[in-house]
């Protein structure tokens, strides 16, 4: 899609009116096969099996379909591919800088690696209060996950759509505490519940709710640091402030988008309790950033472009990246623990080992069918 492109609104309301013209098909062939999953029991910890998870009739903007839009070059309009991306399940926007052949092969085996290994697709975490909550002063304060829609007073709704084989989410939510007293018996504040489509056995799964449960002792013994929460909490920061910068940048305000990044960086390196790895990819990331940063025609050219394909990848916790490399190399080095990238050498978080077999499978098949 490139410049010639003007009706962004329209191309994007087309897309819309397809994807919820297939999810009504859906919901009306499934309609009325299951009663839905019980947010009351805290202590089912079963997968239940039926024909129609429950949040496709609350929620009838659920995507079955979905959309991988590529970017080649400088002269594209990367706000409306992403927009388009947004509009339906797991889609994902690619920037390839340059438009090699090698470039081009990697970013499509890049997405068609991952659509090989799906396990599982629309996939939905409710949160909720369990019973009696709001009589004891608690609240959900926020969902922090561009997903998150409020049903209702104290119920939410997380869509994080399909999932590749090895890959995982996260939804970071804050909390109220209870009024009452400290206790050392932990008491719960959410109840967290799961559906989606086992997309290996072909079934609607509803797993039982979990009780998220916080104690609060008599004591001034600081609890340990989680690393995990810590080092989504960065992810999160490292996704608004880039989100930040470059509405500073689109206001042309380039000194002040530059300073926030550094700002950001220096904070991030102080953090001692993320792992090294982990802070090392964020930092690598906001480090390109600033760099397209560094003049308003390096941000027009590529820089707008860049911004957003990882604020894209951050957000939806997945690899969206275009990798110039020998399959063949690549995929011994992301079958490792390691995730490095042979063009950069920078680690990569969000690659999984099967989706790099099934990428390199792909490149090696469209070098053959070159030959």
């Amino acid at each position: 899609a490139n410049m010639g492109i003007t009706d962004t609104e329209g191309l994007r309301a087309m897309v819309r009116d397809f994807a919820s013209s297939w999810a009504s098909i859906q919901t009306d062939a499934m309609q009325g096969k299951v009663d839905g999953m019980s947010l009351d029991d805290e202590t089912a910890d079963t997968v239940s099996v039926n024909t129609k998870p429950s949040f496709i009739a609350m929620n009838k903007e659920i995507r079955p379909i979905s959309l991988f839009c590529f970017g080649y070059g400088p002269d594209h309009n990367s706000e409306m591919l992403t927009a388009i991306a947004r509009e339906t399940q797991g889609g994902a926007y690619y920037f390839v800088e340059q438009s090699s052949d090698s470039n081009v092969s990697a970013a499509i085996g890049e997405a068609v690696g991952g659509v090989l290994s799906v396990v599982a697709q629309s996939a939905v975490i409710t949160i909720s209060l369990p019973p009696l909550a709001s009589e004891q002063g608690i609240r959900i304060l926020q969902v922090h996950h561009e997903q998150a829609i409020q049903r209702k007073e104290g119920f939410y709704t997380v869509n994080i759509n399909d999932f590749y084989a090895q890959e995982s989410r996260d939804v970071l939510f804050e909390v109220k505490l209870a009024d009452s007293a400290s206790s050392s018996t932990p008491l719960p504040h959410a109840v967290v519940g799961l559906e989606y489509f086992d997309a290996i056995n072909g079934k609607n799964c509803i797993m039982g709710s979990i009780a998220c449960r916080i104690a609060r002792p008599e004591n001034d013994v600081l609890s340990p640091i989680n690393k995990h929460v810590e080092e989504q909490w960065l992810r999160i920061k490292t996704l608004q402030e880039i989100k930040a910068a470059k509405e500073e940048a689109d206001a042309n305000n380039f000194c002040g988008a530059r300073e926030r990044m550094n700002k950001t960086m220096r904070s991030m390196k102080a953090n001692v309790h993320v792992d090294e790895k982990y802070r090392s990819c964020m930092l690598n990331d906001l480090e390109d950033v600033s760099r397209v940063l560094e003049s308003k025609q390096t941000y027009i050219k590529i820089g707008h472009h860049k911004m957003a394909n990882k604020m894209m990848q951050h957000s939806a916790q997945r690899s969206m990246a275009s990798i110039n490399a020998d399959p063949l190399e690549l995929s011994r080095l992301e079958a490792s623990d390691q995730f490095y990238s042979k063009k950069k050498h920078r680690q990569e978080i969000y690659s999984t080992p099967k989706r790099a077999q099934n990428r390199a499978r792909f490149q090696l098949q469209s070098k053959d069918q070159k030959k």
